[in-house]
């Protein structure tokens, strides 16, 4: 099966800042020729000295290689203006990336505009944001009028409690699963959105829910947010490179057991390539 990957960053020097130029771009070349990825999403990272010069290290990658569709990195603690943001679509850039955690209030320091430009060029807009940070982002998702707004990582609903070190956790329907109460409440954050037909979830970073594969506490919740999304508004992100810190290649790209086993194999190719093609080809 051919994929689309919609979540991976690519480093000059590589994640770690050590590695000879090129080099981390050169494993992901294998990894995808391994895995038939025919597109990836490449989000920019910026707002540390280690990471400056990254949006247009992407940039420069997207001219030579067509397989890359760059996410450009927003810092709301130096905004551009909306003729930036122009600018950056003209050259090349598919969209922008976020990187709010629980300060979703961060997005006000953009002008309205910045939103408006994103719309109308129908641009993504792929977030890291936490379900507390949701409440403060949620305008601005709910008021988008063109392009789609991906949650990376599931909506980011911080780790599973694991039901044999805490058999005391919570006694809602949730906790039956392996969830505290709290945990549960996060989660529902995300799925609050699943009435906004333009916002989509990342089927990535399973590993922050679960640490050890195939992520089986991470079942409850990926199987939820399915069923409230649907598989055409699922899609299957690797978190190439920095997921390598957490696990082996082959877990990193492999597909958890019953995920597949829960889907149809039509709903697979959604969530594996066609959600992500689509929304390139609509661009």
């Amino acid at each position: 099966m051919n994929r689309a990957d919609a979540h991976i960053h690519l480093f000059e020097y590589g994640f770690s800042g050590t590695r000879e130029a090129g080099a981390e771009l050169a494993d992901y070349e294998q990894i995808r020729t391994r895995y038939s990825i025919e597109h990836a999403l490449v989000i920019g990272v910026e707002g540390e000295p280690r990471f400056a010069g990254n949006n247009d290290y992407i940039l420069a990658l997207a001219r030579r290689h067509d397989w890359i569709a760059p996410l450009l990195f927003l810092d709301p603690a130096e905004p551009l203006l909306p003729a930036q943001v122009a600018d950056a679509l003209e050259a090349g850039a598919a969209g922008f990336s976020l990187e709010l955690g629980a300060d979703g209030e961060a997005v006000n320091a953009f002008d309205s505009d910045v939103w408006r430009v994103l719309d109308e060029a129908n641009a993504l807009l792929s977030l890291n944001v936490t379900p507390a940070g949701i409440a403060g982002v949620r305008e601005v998702i709910r008021g988008r009028r063109g392009g789609a707004t991906l949650l990376s990582h599931l909506g980011l609903p911080g780790p599973a409690a694991d039901p044999a070190a805490d058999p005391a956790a919570g006694t809602s329907p949730g906790a039956a699963e392996g969830h505290s109460d709290e945990w549960v409440a996060r989660a529902a954050a995300v799925r609050d959105l699943a009435d906004c037909p333009s916002v989509l979830v990342k089927l990535s970073g399973l590993y922050a829910i679960d640490p050890v594969f195939p992520h089986s506490r991470a079942q409850d919740e990926t199987l939820h947010v399915l069923s409230e999304f649907g598989a055409e508004r699922m899609l299957w992100g690797s978190d190439f490179a920095p997921g390598l810190g957490a696990l082996a290649a082959e877990q990193l790209f492999d597909v958890p057991d019953w995920f597949v086993r829960a889907v149809s194999a039509t709903e697979l190719e959604q969530v594996m390539r066609g959600t992500l093609a689509r929304l390139l080809a609509s661009r």
